[in-house]
């Protein structure tokens, strides 16, 4: 019985035999089915990180378009800043220049009303031109006044001289040649005014040239003085 015990326990049947290439396929196919399924959970996972990216694509064009437009937009509003300080610059030179303008013009025509001269308004060169032409009219009258009262002057300094000479009479000698044309000079100058005052008696013809000379000399720097004021006027 022992024997017969051991016998079967280590003899295989017919029926193990089959059983095991049946497990062994089994579990080939369950590992085949893994595989698959990995390769199957792989490819799905590529996909949808591919699709993911397809769908973020037009997202990131989108922000680079955004942030280009924006870049775009800081570009010409730096130029537009620029451009506009440049504008300012040359509208406040322009100005500067005019301003300066003004105040050369106003120093011109306060110069000119000091100086007595018309100033120049805004007429153009009519005004200009006939602010010389006064210019040039007044410098003359001023020169024909002063030669004038110059003259008048040396009227009656010779007058005086004259009348000084007639009473050293006795001192001078008369024929000396510049005694004779002042004496000349002087009774020539006091002709138009005759002898208005006339005296008799010792050295009455001293006396008639001392008066007479001496008023004619007074009314010669008179009527200069009006002629100066008249003339310049």
């Amino acid at each position: 019985m022992s024997c017969g015990v051991t016998d079967q326990k280590g003899t295989d049947s017919p029926g193990d035999g089959r059983r095991a290439p049946a497990a062994a396929a089994t579990a080939a196919n369950r590992d085949t089915e893994r595989d698959t399924e990995r390769d199957t959970d792989r490819d799905t996972s590529s996909e949808a990180d591919s699709k993911g990216a397809s769908d973020d694509q037009p997202q990131r064009r989108s922000r680079l378009d955004e942030i280009s437009r924006q870049a775009d937009e800081q570009v010409e509003s730096d130029q537009a800043k620029q451009k506009q300080d440049k504008q300012d610059a040359r509208e406040q030179k322009k100005s500067e220049r005019a301003e300066r303008r003004e105040a050369k013009k106003a120093d011109k025509d306060e110069k000119a009303e000091k100086k007595g001269d018309k100033p120049k308004g805004k007429g153009g060169k009519d005004q200009g031109l006939g602010g010389q032409v006064s210019a040039g009219v007044s410098a003359v009258r001023n020169r024909i006044a002063s030669i004038v009262w110059l003259i008048a002057v040396l009227c009656a300094v010779i007058l005086a001289i004259g009348a000084l000479l007639a009473a050293l009479s006795d001192n001078i000698n008369e024929s000396n040649p510049v005694v004779e044309f002042i004496n000349e000079t002087a009774e020539a100058l006091d002709g138009p005014f005759g002898n208005i005052i006339t005296f008799e008696g010792r050295d009455d013809r001293t006396k008639e040239v001392l008066v007479n000379w001496g008023l004619a000399a007074l009314a010669y720097l008179i009527v200069g003085r009006i002629l100066d004021r008249l003339i310049r006027t």
